[in-house]
């Protein structure tokens, strides 16, 4: 395993990083909190309606991730771009991301739309706006750089490199659904749970048949990016007809089923099938499991936690 050395994480190391991620979100949250209160922009509505509070607020995030990957490169000595790439990604996989890119737009939004009426229907549930500058060039440019590239860069190196490095050992579906699953929770989005647990294990996979998080990274770049100018264009929601948007969920359906048969019938690189035989050479899986579940506890408590109170906030 001296091979793999500044390569390789525990399944501790990759449930602990997801937890540090986590709380230092919510100690940022907290400190830019007490400064708008001391002062005083939390008292200006002004101020709490501008573009420039909105883009502060989608940085808090990248922030955390970029502090935890600067945690886990100091505590495991993680070469980090070994680390989210064990080899070059084919072109292949990036036809199969441009599938379930196209089959996730068109086909999993319904799916999300009936789970939010689900929920409307249980608890009164009403989604908040999404709340996006939406005038004029330079803002246009902002939220790319802003809300579509340093999230999917960012969310990428912790999910699908450090993350997914700690799990792909366990078995593809172990690491595809909790690091999914993980991904998800970190947004603690009422409104976006099933669209982006699906999205989350969509990406794992991507990453680990293709052995790197380019074909991923690039998936969740277009992903953030076809909302925002979907938001410039047509404003948050497209109005379609019944018919029309029935016809466009089924073919979206269909072409995500097929991206995903061809991305499950696609062979991993051999590196990875070789470090996975080294590394349970020396560890016991379900041990590892059990210590990924464990560590990521405490960040995935406190997601759901965050995602009731959203959930609570906007009962109608």
């Amino acid at each position: 395993m001296k091979k793999y050395e500044n390569y390789l994480i525990t399944g501790l190391d990759g449930g602990t990083f997801f937890s540090v991620a986590m709380l230092i979100n919510l100690l940022l949250s907290l400190v830019l909190s007490l400064i708008l209160q001391l002062t005083g922009a939390a008292a200006n509505s002004a101020f709490l309606e501008s573009y420039g509070y909105t883009y502060l607020n989608f940085l808090v995030s990248p922030v955390a991730i970029a502090a935890t990957l600067f945690y886990a490169r100091q505590k495991c000595k993680l070469n980090l771009v070994r680390s989210v790439s064990s080899s070059r990604a084919g072109l292949k996989f990036y036809g199969i991301a441009a599938l379930l890119f196209v089959g996730s737009m068109a086909g999993l939004s319904g799916l999300n739309t009936l789970f939010v009426e689900w929920l409307n229907k249980l608890v009164g549930y009403t989604p908040k706006s999404l709340n996006i500058p939406g005038s004029g060039f330079g803002n246009f440019l902002l939220c790319t750089l802003i809300i579509c590239i340093i999230p999917a860069f960012f969310e990428e190196l912790l999910f699908r490199g450090v993350l997914l490095n700690g799990a792909k050992r366990l078995g593809d579906v172990f690491a595809a659904l909790v690091t999914g699953g993980l991904f998800c929770l970190y947004h603690h989005s009422p409104q976006q749970t099933i669209y982006q647990f699906i999205l989350g294990v969509l990406f794992g996979l991507l990453a680990i048949k293709s052995g790197s998080i380019i074909p991923s990274m690039l998936f969740h770049f277009l992903n953030n990016f076809y909302i925002i100018v979907g938001y410039y264009i047509w404003g948050e929601e497209l109005a379609l007809p019944t018919v029309a948007t029935v016809i466009i969920i089924i073919v979206g359906l269909i072409v995500l089923a097929l991206g995903l048969v061809l991305l499950i019938k696609s062979k991993k690189p051999e590196a990875e099938e070789n470090i996975k035989n080294d590394f349970l050479k020396i560890a016991d899986k379900h041990e590892e499991r059990k210590a990924f579940l464990i560590s990521s506890a405490v960040g995935a408590a406190a997601c759901i936690v965050l995602w009731i109170t959203e959930l609570v906030a906007y009962i109608s």
